[in-house]
């Protein structure tokens, strides 16, 4: 069964992973470490996160990313993941 962030992304919408982006987990998504994310270098990147302490957004490999750089980085919470997500 497919489900999560992801089976929307690449199933629903149609979209085309990053060549590299590696196989979601059950939950939907796969976390990944940033060197990782940096070697994918991704155009757009939809960033699961619950608060503004992110360590990751002050980091020089963050910034260098094409998707960062163009503005493309889109905010969600996990209740709007979990909970809006699936629901009318």
């Amino acid at each position: 069964m497919k489900t999560g962030i992801a089976d929307l992304i690449f199933h629903d919408l149609g979209l085309l992973p990053t060549p590299g982006t590696p196989e979601p987990e059950l939950w939907g998504g796969k976390v990944t470490s940033l060197k990782a994310l940096s070697s994918l270098n991704p155009d757009h990147v939809i960033l699961l996160v619950d608060n503004n302490q992110n360590v990751l957004e002050h980091s020089n490999i963050w910034s260098s990313i094409q998707a960062v750089k163009s503005g493309k980085v889109y905010r969600m919470t996990s209740r709007q993941n979990y909970n809006k997500a699936f629901l009318p």
